[in-house]
């Protein structure tokens, strides 16, 4: 949820504030990822942007797990449009929706599969960060 977050130093420096020494802190953020104002998107991150965010800000990685790979993203973007276009058509939409959404869920799963941890470490839809508090 970092992305929503307008003012993350000031957010970050909150929670070093609240934790006890080696609380953990638990963040999930975007870095490819489309627009989604709820109600406002302010930032993508890199695995590396967000390692050295969080070490700034006093916390130790101890955790930063990629989610969705570069071949994966796609396909995920296209089920996300191809949702909001059936919703808008109404109930016919949402029908013929459902078998799409497992055939692209069933690709996006063989997608991420055949993605190399190394290149998911580098360019991932999303990032799960674990940080513990020095």
């Amino acid at each position: 949820m970092l992305e929503h977050v307008e003012e993350f130093d000031k957010y970050l420096n909150e929670c070093n504030r609240v934790l006890r020494k080696g609380g953990l802190l638990f963040l999930s953020t975007h870095g490819t990822w489309q627009f989604h104002a709820a109600p406002y998107d302010f930032n993508r991150w890199t695995h590396l942007g967000l390692k050295s965010l969080l070490t700034r800000h006093g916390f130790e990685v101890i955790g930063c797990n990629p989610v969705l790979g570069q071949l994966a993203v796609p396909t995920q973007l296209r089920l996300a449009f191809f949702e909001s276009f059936a919703n808008s058509i109404g109930t016919v939409g949402k029908i013929l929706f459902k078998p799409v959404a497992m055939l692209g869920q069933l690709k996006l799963m063989i997608e991420d599969k055949l993605t190399p941890a190394r290149v998911k470490e580098r360019d991932s839809a999303i990032f799960l960060l674990t940080g513990k508090k020095n």
